[in-house]
């Protein structure tokens, strides 16, 4: 069903197809559902779930005229790095409002990993003091940029807002489509909750399809309630209400001392996953979200003959920022 909230323009920025990838030996190990993975972590500039939120942003971007894009983030951030990588191919220009969001001071986090490639792509980073609200510094990066004749346009935090949701609409669908293909009915999808737009999107594809489908977030970011809160209200910023039958689930169990603190069963999930399947996820994300899947899994009531689909949201470079911790 094609639905109203779906009808901005966007900018193209994926050529892959969407996959669905069966993980058959973490399926085994686990004794339980048959997991797939869903391929959101492919794509340009390293991939990454944000870059289809990007794509209706730099359509709205392009349609008032800006020029050059802002993002408040930190020198690991996933969204940062895939931004400065999708802008340069569509001829935007980026400044990254920066600040320390964790505190690591190793060499590995300060040089390698999304550090290292948004210096090969020539970032243009500028600190916003810890102390100062980062919205009150892109304002004042924005009036900067125009005194100097250019006209930005300011993203939000995470790319989560009524654009960015509508692309996981759309990576929703994919799943429930994809999982038709295989005969297959999709009883759960897990996710890395963090901005909560990647969930909030699922929630309202699956809504939208009737579909029956759980989605199951694990927060790296907020706790359950804040998360929660914040799903409702992308929800209803995007389709105009938050009155839906899809229950919204969150679990927080994974989240440790907080948002890119990793935890020794993040850590451990990382490994199995790697040497099961060949896949590799990250520290702050998704080998999070997979750890809180796995300590979930046996409360939920999946058996063998249901279906999981886990959303990799990408990431890969942060194992290289994050090398100390498999040592």
């Amino acid at each position: 069903m094609q639905t109203d909230f779906m009808m901005q323009p966007k900018i193209s920025l994926l050529q892959d197809t969407p996959q669905l990838q069966p993980l058959d030996r973490l399926s085994k190990h686990l004794g339980g559902p048959q997991i797939f993975l869903k391929r959101d972590d492919l794509g340009p500039s390293g991939g990454g779930n944000k870059i289809r939120k990007f794509e209706r942003q730099f359509a709205d971007a392009r349609a008032v005229g800006a020029d050059t894009l802002i993002l408040a983030a930190h020198s690991q951030s996933n969204c940062a790095r895939e931004l400065v990588g999708c802008a340069a191919q569509c001829g935007f220009e980026v400044v990254i409002a920066v600040k320390d969001l964790v505190e690591r001071k190793d060499v590995s986090y300060l040089f390698s990993g999304n550090a290292l490639l948004m210096d090969l792509m020539n970032t243009r980073f500028e600190l916003v003091d810890p102390e100062r609200d980062f919205m009150e510094g892109m304002i004042e990066i924005a009036e900067i940029l125009r005194k100097g004749g250019k006209s930005p346009y300011i993203l939000p935090f995470g790319a989560s807002d009524n654009l960015g949701v509508r692309g996981y609409i759309e990576s929703g669908r994919e799943i429930l489509q994809l999982c038709k293909d295989l005969d297959r009915h999709p009883d759960t999808i897990v996710v890395a909750t963090g901005t909560c737009g990647t969930q909030a999107g699922l929630v309202i594809a699956v809504e939208n399809e009737a579909s029956g489908t759980n989605v199951q977030g694990f927060s790296i970011l907020h706790d359950e309630a804040m998360a929660q809160q914040e799903i409702n209200r992308l929800i209803t910023e995007t389709i105009g209400h938050s009155n839906i039958n899809t229950k919204i689930k969150v679990d927080s169990r994974a989240l440790g001392a907080g948002y890119g603190q990793p935890t020794k069963e993040c850590v451990e999930a990382i490994r199995l996953v790697a040497q099961l399947e060949g896949v590799f996820l990250d520290p702050v994300y998704t080998g999070k979200a997979m750890a809180g899947f796995i300590g979930w899994l046996p409360e939920s009531g999946l058996g063998s003959n249901d279906t999981v689909v886990f959303v990799h949201t990408g990431g890969l470079p942060l194992l290289f920022a994050y090398q100390e911790i498999f040592r």
